[in-house]
């Protein structure tokens, strides 16, 4: 029974050590598609802004003092 006792502890060994790669890799693998991700919207919002906007801009927006009545779109 000793040399499949030692087996058996080898192989538990082998085992845990390959969960500890698992779980530094893991965490690599999360890092990295983090990266990713914000190079992704970094390049779509560079995109977003070397283009213009992608829908007609507003008319500007009036100021006018809190509580003062605004004239209704289009009318002078």
């Amino acid at each position: 029974m000793g040399l499949l006792e030692a087996k058996e502890t080898a192989a538990r060994e082998v085992i845990e050590r390959l969960r500890g790669e698992a779980d530094r890799i893991l965490a690599e693998l999360v890092e990295g598609e983090g990266s990713l991700e914000r190079l992704v919207i970094a390049r779509e919002t560079v995109a977003e802004v070397l283009n213009g906007p992608a829908v007609p801009a507003q008319e500007p927006a009036v100021n006018a003092p809190m509580g003062s009545a605004l004239p209704a779109p289009g009318v002078p």
